[in-house]
């Protein structure tokens, strides 16, 4: 276990998320039980102000949860390097924490996701008459709970897993490992086909366009869609565009983009990315719930930041070199 201060304020925020949702389980479950909004009795004039303080906790705890899951990405790729043996980047520091750390990573991305979804589906009830969502609200909220525990406690064993008296293996070992074939591996980044890597993402991107645009009675299709995307965008970004950040052929360090030496560009990538998904669970809600359009704007303007901070050191290279680090 490493007892660094930003580990520590990693997990004092998680435990502030924690017992705000824990304090707020009591008047959501009575919410699901009798809410009634056409009811004047005094149970149900009792329970409005008791969900109204529980929402305005899950707000609170969707930002310090944010607050928390940048923090740790940001001790990942910059403090833990320095701290443990043989590490030379976040990627070395994954490798310490094991098959906890990209758990914990995993389960950070759902826990907001449902967060987000809550926090749009409260902005929609607030212009909806007669309390229509705040059932569904409670029941996402309940949700969010048992995801955040496993959330918790993959982050706390990622941590504690750490062994600051082994040194793990350099990054440049890690990376022959994962580019030597393997009769086990179905599925790899490095080796997909060329037009895959380099055309995925872009061809995906233009059906969420043309999906949010065009098609206003199927837009739930922008959900699948999304998560091809994100898959598709990272292979991009491992195979192609992040070698042009680091100046290196054939470097596809996914964590070194976040490091100060890269001026933390690795977060506003980062940050379009989940946008882009969140853009479209927004038109999702938008049409289904409230029955009303939502303009594609956020969306579009997400997926053209995300290739405006991948793709620019790309566009340089190729203006003052002539030629493109890969062939």
């Amino acid at each position: 276990m490493i007892w660094h201060p930003i580990v520590l304020s990693i997990l004092v925020c998680d435990s502030f998320v924690f017992f705000l949702l824990l304090f707020s389980m009591k008047p959501l479950f009575q919410v699901i039980l009798h809410w009634s909004p056409e009811d004047s009795s005094q149970r149900q004039l009792a329970l409005e102000p008791r969900f109204e303080v529980a929402t305005i906790q899950n707000i609170l705890a969707f930002f310090l949860f944010s607050c928390s899951t940048i923090l740790i990405f940001f001790a990942i790729s910059s403090v833990l390097p320095a701290t443990i043996p043989g590490a030379m980047c976040g990627t070395g520091a994954m490798e310490a924490m094991g098959a906890h750390g990209i758990r914990a990573l995993i389960t950070r991305f759902m826990v907001l996701t449902l967060f987000y979804i809550f926090y749009q589906l409260f902005l929609i009830a607030r212009s909806t008459p007669r309390g229509r969502f705040q059932t569904q609200i409670a029941k996402i909220l309940i949700l969010v709970f048992p995801i955040l525990l496993l959330s918790i406690y993959e982050t706390i064993q990622a941590f504690w897993g750490i062994n600051m008296a082994t040194p793990v293996d350099c990054c440049a070992a890690i990376y022959d490992t994962i580019r030597a074939p393997s009769g086990g591996s179905v599925f790899n980044i490095y080796t997909l086909p060329a037009w895959l890597t380099r055309w995925g993402s872009p061809f995906f991107s233009v059906c969420l366009i043309l999906t949010a645009v065009l098609s206003k009675r199927r837009q739930w299709l922008l959900i699948p869609i999304s998560l091809f995307w994100i898959m598709a965008s990272y292979v991009l970004l491992i195979n192609h565009l992040l070698p042009y950040h680091y100046g290196v052929l054939s470097h596809s360090c996914p964590w070194c983009i976040f490091g100060v030496e890269h001026s933390f560009q690795g977060f506003p990538i980062l940050f379009c990315m989940l946008a882009v998904t969140w853009a479209c669970i927004k038109i999702v809600l938008s049409r289904y719930a409230a029955n009303r359009y939502s303009k594609p704007t956020t969306l579009i303007f997400s997926i053209f930041l995300f290739y405006a901070f991948s793709s620019w050191p790309s566009v340089i290279w190729y203006i003052s070199r002539g030629t493109w680090i890969q062939s």
